[in-house]
């Protein structure tokens, strides 16, 4: 049984959203797809459960989303208390899950492989250069936009870095990419790197993972410029962050109705 969130009559939370349809759901909370009657964007609305759990992956969400600021990641926008049940309000992805994909038996070129696995390696790294793990990689994590570009969600399950907790992300990267190859193409270079960082993540992080990728698709012939703004990020150097400079999402202090 999915979370005690709200019903799909709820009509608007935070007093500006409005539940259009549930979009997901997970061990402690819900997303809906709703809609800002003031901007009048589509925006992904995740309500949480009551209890403690819920509350500290809610928090978790809110802490990593104060730290990060990367393409592949969408940005939170507000956040507040709905109903008693806390509510984070994000930017909308248009598009599918790599896990409803592969359910689907949808099957990716090398191409597109390479341009997911960097573009995830290079959010990652951006996450793990400021302290924080994902810490739950997988299919259904990772959103797919209508141009096929990666976005990395729900961060309820992160952590603050190690290498365990970074080498599993990595891991995680790995299997997202490799559960939409094509098991026919397993012998290209872009498939070998996959499988090589699967079963040695310990040896892996994320930068390494997205250089490899970006190697690899050079064997592939594929044109690393072809895989989006993400090929040279993971190489780049470990970025210095100063308190204050990182945008802080809106905070709503009056419950929504």
């Amino acid at each position: 049984m999915g979370p005690d969130v709200l019903p799909a009559n709820s009509g608007t939370v935070l007093g500006r959203y409005r539940l259009i349809e549930p979009a997901g759901t997970g061990g402690t909370a819900r997303v809906w797809r709703g809609r800002d009657l003031f901007a009048g964007d589509d925006v992904a609305v995740k309500i949480f459960a009551p209890g403690g759990e819920p509350a500290e992956a809610a928090a978790r969400e809110t802490w990593a989303a104060g730290r990060l600021r990367h393409p592949g990641l969408p940005p939170l926008l507000d956040r507040g208390r709905a109903a008693g049940r806390h509510c984070l309000v994000w930017e909308h992805i248009n598009g599918v899950s790599a896990g409803e994909l592969a359910a689907a038996g949808a099957r990716l070129d090398d191409s597109s492989i390479a341009r997911i696995a960097v573009q995830l390696a290079s959010a990652l790294w951006h996450a793990h250069a400021r302290g924080i793990s994902h810490g739950d990689v997988k299919p259904s994590n990772v959103l797919l936009d209508r141009s096929g570009a990666a976005r990395l969600v729900d961060f309820g399950s992160c952590g603050r870095g190690g290498a365990a907790a970074e080498t599993a992300d990595v891991a995680g990267a790995a299997a997202v990419a490799g559960a939409l190859a094509d098991p026919r193409t397993l012998a290209s270079p872009i498939l070998r790197c996959l499988m090589q960082a699967a079963e040695a993540a310990r040896a892996r992080t994320a930068r390494q993972f997205g250089q490899n990728m970006v190697s690899a698709a050079r064997l592939s012939g594929i044109d690393p410029a072809r895989l989006g703004y993400a090929a040279a990020s993971p190489a780049g150097p470990r970025p210095r962050v100063r308190e204050g400079r990182i945008r802080r999402p809106r905070r709503r202090e009056a419950e929504g109705r």
